[in-house]
């Protein structure tokens, strides 16, 4: 897998009765095609500048540089006067085109869509219109302002979803989204994976998901979990306890 799509794109495509539109289009790729995606813009007429990343943007959201300096390399925005959607150019900083993802400030954008096939990495939660904060989306101190501003939640209300800073603020159990577990793509353990095809169905054979180095990314949402309905969460309280 050499690219993937995010974001809102992705979300729509995996809830197709949503009744929003989708913002820009993510594109995610891996360290070392920086040029080969530049010259491809530029080969369509696109104006696209770079983000500063672990710095203050005046006109971008000004948390998102720093929370992309954890996971990519580089972020470009690219404008066409013919079309509505900016396109985000996000360059991982590895070799997976995954890392982004999984860095991403919510779970409802833990999302992608490959050339053959499409990721959820928390259907459970997407299925019950529900997002809970990314581990990168946290403040650096808990006297840092929020990582979401007012108009990204606005944002998850449009799209019809239950927004939660951690899985400790669930009246419910955590599952696979307990911020003390971490997670791997090894195994695919509580992804769901839709095999698409690609365009004109011509990777309907494809058997490769994703590039061995990939699976073994880990990523969690916390640090630990205090959640009374969580099995994890009721160990951890109880060794706190004696």
């Amino acid at each position: 897998m050499d690219s993937a799509i995010g974001g809102s794109i992705a979300l729509s495509v995996i809830t197709p009765h949503c009744s929003w539109e989708p913002r820009d289009l993510n594109i995610m790729v891996p360290w070392g095609s920086r040029e080969r995606w530049l010259n491809f813009f530029n080969h369509h007429r696109y104006n696209g500048h770079e983000i500063c990343l672990g710095e203050l943007g005046e006109h971008e959201h000004p948390w998102y540089p720093v929370l992309q300096a954890t996971v990519a390399v580089a972020v470009y925005v690219f404008k066409h006067k013919k079309i509505k959607r900016d396109i985000i150019l996000i360059i991982s900083n590895s070799d997976s085109c995954m890392v982004p993802i999984i860095g991403a400030q919510t779970t409802s954008q833990m999302n992608a869509i490959t050339s053959s096939h499409i990721y959820c990495l928390y259907p459970m939660l997407t299925a019950d219109n529900i997002c809970l904060q990314g581990y990168y989306a946290n403040p650096a101190d808990k006297y840092s302002p929020t990582a979401l501003l007012p108009d990204q939640r606005e944002q998850l209300r449009v799209q019809n979803l239950m927004y939660y800073e951690s899985s400790s603020n669930q009246n419910r159990r955590c599952g696979l989204a307990c911020g003390d577990i971490e997670r791997t793509l090894f195994g695919w353990r509580g992804v769901g994976i839709l095999q698409w095809g690609g365009y004109m169905d011509s990777k309907r054979s494809e058997v490769f998901l994703l590039l061995e180095d990939t699976l073994h990314v880990a990523w969690q949402l916390g640090e630990w979990c205090d959640n009374v309905e969580c099995e994890m969460g009721r160990v951890i309280l109880l060794n706190t306890v004696h």
